[in-house]
């Protein structure tokens, strides 16, 4: 409830859990065959306590910069894979979903609220729910 999104892996130190999510949806659209227009929607979405979001930890949300640590992903790879294999799909699959896809930090308060009004009885027992998960899943350190 309180930890950002993980950053990097193994071999790409800067290849983020936002990059690794949108490029894994874009491979997901290649494998269907459908481009991304055919879609209703595409959508990366955090949810996240609005004290998070606020505070600038899920920036890594953005399309530049979701667009340059794939990029930055596929130049650690040999040349011939990059321009024979890479390449094509950073042009044919990357590139149009992040045109389309909606990218979006949404707090849990809002969500909340946004059910609350739809079914008052359901947003207050979620919110209770929430309200113990902020209880009982503070960092360290942290006060309640």
């Amino acid at each position: 409830m309180f930890s950002g999104l993980s950053v990097g892996t193994t071999r790409a130190k800067s290849y983020d859990q936002a990059a690794r999510n949108v490029a894994c949806l874009a491979q997901a659209v290649s494998v269907s065959g459908r481009p991304p227009s055919a879609y209703r929607s595409l959508g990366f979405w955090v949810l996240a306590p609005d004290g998070q979001i606020t505070s600038g930890m899920f920036t890594c949300v953005d399309r530049a910069s979701i667009e340059r640590k794939v990029r930055d992903r596929i130049a650690a790879y040999e040349p011939e894979w990059q321009q024979q294999r890479l390449e094509p799909w950073l042009r044919d699959w990357l590139a149009p979903v992040l045109d389309r896809v909606d990218l979006a930090c949404v707090s849990w308060e809002e969500m909340l609220q946004n059910i609350r009004r739809a079914d008052p009885a359901y947003g207050d027992a979620l919110q209770e729910f929430y309200e113990r998960c902020l209880t009982f899943n503070r960092p360290a350190g942290r006060p309640e």
